[in-house]
């Protein structure tokens, strides 16, 4: 949004900019960058051949992969889909997870970003507290980054408190105590659309800037350029609980 780098006086024009990059020799360069409209869909250009798991299927609310040299079920959490959906999704990793050697469950929420965090519970926490196997400490991992926010935050803390589930990645985008319930309301004379939250939530003791992970795995660019997912890395090199 070039329009907002043109408000504080960073750039002349409303529909580019220069900007300077350094690339993986640290060679420093400069590139003209212009806005494409809004609506207009963008083909991007990533640089490793074969996407990590959590980027791959970028449509699907739900999905889930078995590593099965690891007997480890992965499931990407990025969204909420409706109630049925959800309901099908949870049903189907389950009966998959009940029928197969499976030792360790990893729950990505890294790219969550919110919804209803009741779904999370009614057919993920739920689900597991009937599988009492799960809930020994290094069978269930949930991984967080900086995206993770409302309700995403608010299922990683039911994980966490939970479920005993060993938290990796980054701290969470939202602080574990704060406000949501999100509400709007139209002023009366500008008529520009107001955003506010109505009520206080408490998912920790302690109000932290985020849910602070057991394992501290940032991103890096060099993983990123080779596909790698340090993260996942970490978990699936973890001895299985016996």
């Amino acid at each position: 949004y070039p329009v907002f780098l043109k408000a504080i006086n960073a750039t002349k024009d409303s529909d580019k900019a220069v900007y300077d990059f350094v690339d993986a020799k640290g060679k420093k360069f400069s590139q003209e960058l212009t806005a494409i409209p809004q609506n207009e869909k963008t083909e991007w250009i990533f640089p490793y051949k074969i996407a990590p798991l959590y980027l791959q299927k970028e449509d699907e609310p739900l999905s889930f992969s078995y590593l099965k040299q690891a007997k480890t079920v992965y499931v990407n959490f990025k969204w909420y889909p409706r109630r049925a959906e959800f309901a099908k999704f949870s049903g189907e990793l389950f009966d998959f997870i009940d029928n197969n050697s499976v030792e360790k469950l990893v729950i990505d929420m890294r790219q969550n970003g919110g919804g209803d965090f009741t779904r999370g519970r009614d057919f993920f926490v739920k689900q597991i507290k009937e599988r009492k196997k799960f809930m020994e400490r290094g069978r269930l991992f949930v991984i967080a980054g900086r995206v993770t926010f409302s309700a995403g935050m608010a299922n990683t803390a039911d994980f966490k408190n939970d479920l005993h589930a060993i938290l990796v990645g980054e701290p969470t985008g939202a602080r574990p105590v704060g406000y949501q319930e999100n509400r709007g309301v139209s002023l009366p004379n500008s008529h520009l659309r107001l955003s506010y939250s109505i009520e206080l939530y408490k998912f920790a003791e302690q109000d932290t800037p985020g849910i602070l992970p057991d394992k501290l795995i940032e991103p890096d660019w060099k993983s990123f350029l080779a596909g790698r997912d340090e993260a996942l890395e970490w978990i699936l090199a973890q001895p299985n609980a016996e």
